[in-house]
């Protein structure tokens, strides 16, 4: 399955996927999402239009999702695992705060993308500035989520937290059924 430009299915399966390297692939994807919406307002209406579809779908399919993988599982395991030293919290606070910054800017990001999608046009400034300050945003977030976050996670989650969140993961997008079908085949 193909959500605009973006290869999502099952990208989430395959034994082989631990649950950071899942989070990862999540991180390539919106940087790629990223970049066509900083494209979006360079295009022509009828370019824009069609670029739009792949960062609308990406974002409508996993952008909340995503937050909630890191909100729900992922952080609050860290907040267990991390010793002292580690001096997370901080950053987690933020991160969790960012998200919620960040599903407000998402709101405003879906209701640009959608017209431009339907009725076949470019943005305005105001709608491309929209874009690329999502974008901009959401990179930086990145930056901190894959220099800090995912390294010490790598170093203190245990085997059975990175299957507890990877699980998570899966139940929340319905591909847990798909895993139990592969493992009984």
């Amino acid at each position: 399955m193909v959500a605009g430009g973006y290869i999502i299915h099952r990208r989430h399966s395959g034994p082989d996927r631990d649950a950071i390297d899942l989070i990862q692939t999540d991180h390539m994807l919106m940087r790629e999402a990223c970049a066509d919406l900083d494209r979006i307002g360079t295009l022509v209406p009828a370019e824009a239009a069609l670029l739009a579809q792949s960062p609308h779908s990406y974002l409508r399919d996993e952008y909340l999702a995503h937050h909630a993988d890191e909100d729900e599982t992922l952080f609050p395991l860290l907040r267990q695992r991390c010793l002292p030293e580690d001096r997370i919290g901080r950053t987690l606070d933020q991160l969790a705060r960012d998200h919620r910054a960040g599903a407000e800017r998402f709101h405003a990001v879906m209701q640009v993308l959608q017209p431009l999608i339907g009725e076949d046009r470019g943005p305005d400034a105001d709608e491309a500035a929209i874009l690329t300050d999502f974008a901009a945003s959401e990179r930086r977030h990145l930056i901190v989520e894959n220099a800090i976050v995912l390294p010490i996670a790598r170093a203190r989650l245990t085997h059975a937290d990175l299957k507890a969140i990877r699980r998570a993961m899966l139940v929340r997008r319905g591909l847990d059924r798909l895993e139990r079908h592969a493992d009984v085949e």
